[in-house]
């Protein structure tokens, strides 16, 4: 699930993970501020409130223990085998589980923008699990990081029937699985994509991916392809399934159209225009967010703040493509104020938000200094984010 190109999400002033800054220096050291220290309260009561704000945006992940696979949440994805040996589900089954994996993201949030989750930063790593079950049998298990929602491994378990060995695969790129996964083995695969070619949705999906990963072994797992699998391909399609369509709306409009389709439809050019925008669109909205706290609270420097969120909105658009500009674009809503064309941030925010499949973001990616300056701006207006 490749993202936009990651840029400054935090910076030096901001602080990383656990990590704080010193709030006040001792009375006989060399701050290069006046000795009579008028001005120190001031700063330093600022500093407490960024440093507040930080703490704010870590503290539902770092609560949250799993120093055990019993500690981390399950969800059950039910699939059943048909007469003719294809492996389905239903896709109110599947929207399901994307809808109890929210609810796992929602958990360690580091904040909520409408409603909507924003993630938590990757310093305070955690995870869920999804149980594939096949026939009313637990075949497989899924571990997703709860940061972005990749995943980042899976295993096969024993049933009745059948003993395997249950070690976790996970992929080749930038992975440290948690101290629980004792036992692993990589595969020749990476965690991303770069396209969709021949990506499609349909029935018989499914049923290849899960028999693709039922087949691996610790012999085969650096096989790219197996039998008639193309490994690849289809871990691909399966990112597609609880990536994207776990965060974009338009996805998961398509995936409603045609994961029970009869022919297999290839994911379309207007889909793979949103392939990368992921990041990006989370700044844009969480720019017009400030924007808006900023404005409907008349926090001190409302103005300015506007006009800087209106910069880093367009900023982010002006990253993509002219294609991906005209995609995003057209969830902007503008309007005329003193003869110039501004954005409406509430109605923006509206038609980027919610939960109907036509709405764009149903998940945000975590940005360090756009959270930390939301929930300063809430501690200025004395709102909670159940209030906006």
């Amino acid at each position: 699930m490749a993202g936009g190109k990651k840029r400054g999400a935090g910076t030096a002033s901001s602080g990383r993970g656990d990590k704080k800054r010193s709030v006040g220096t001792s009375p006989g050291s060399s701050s290069g501020s006046t000795s009579n220290g008028r001005d120190r309260p001031k700063v330093d009561r600022e500093t407490k409130k960024m440093d507040k704000a930080l703490e704010n945006s870590h503290n539902l992940s770092r609560a949250f223990k799993q120093h055990t696979i019993e500690d981390v949440e399950k969800i059950t994805w039910k699939l059943k085998t048909d007469e003719e040996g294809v492996i389905q589900g239903s896709y109110a089954d599947f929207k399901g589980v994307l809808d109890a994996r929210r609810d796992c993201f929602k958990k360690v949030r580091s904040t909520l923008i409408h409603g909507v989750v924003v993630t938590h930063p990757g310093s305070n790593e955690t995870y869920h699990i999804v149980n594939i079950e096949v026939d009313s049998e637990v075949v497989l298990q899924l571990l997703f990081r709860q940061s972005d929602g990749y995943l980042v491994a899976f295993r096969r378990v024993s049933t009745e029937s059948s003993s395997v060995w249950e070690g976790w695969y996970y992929f080749k790129d930038n992975i440290t699985l948690p101290s629980f996964c004792e036992e692993q083995v990589k595969m020749n695969i990476v965690s991303g994509y770069n396209q969709f070619y021949e990506i499609r949705f349909g029935k018989g999906i499914v049923s290849s991916i899960v028999k693709c990963l039922l087949a691996f072994t610790q012999e085969n797992c650096a096989l790219r392809t197996y039998g008639e699998h193309n490994r690849g391909l289809l871990f691909q399609t399966l990112m597609v399934f609880f990536g994207e369509c776990q965060r974009s709306g338009i996805f998961l409009e398509f995936a409603e159209l045609y994961y029970e389709s009869d022919t297999l439809v290839e994911v379309t050019e207007e889909l793979s225009m949103h392939r990368h925008s992921w990041i990006n669109l989370s700044r844009v909205l969480m720019a017009l967010y400030l924007g808006y706290l900023y404005q409907k609270h008349r926090l001190n420097g409302w103005e300015a703040e506007v006009k800087n969120g209106e910069r880093k909105m367009t900023l982010e658009i002006g990253e993509f493509t002219d294609l991906g500009h005209l995609g995003i674009e057209r969830f902007i809503v503008y309007e005329m104020v003193d003869d110039k064309r501004v954005p409406n941030y509430s109605s923006s925010m509206q038609s980027l938000l919610g939960s109907d499949v036509g709405q764009l973001l149903h998940l945000i990616k975590y940005d360090e200094e756009s959270v930390q300056k939301i929930h300063l701006a809430r501690m200025k207006a004395g709102v909670s984010e159940e209030d906006d």
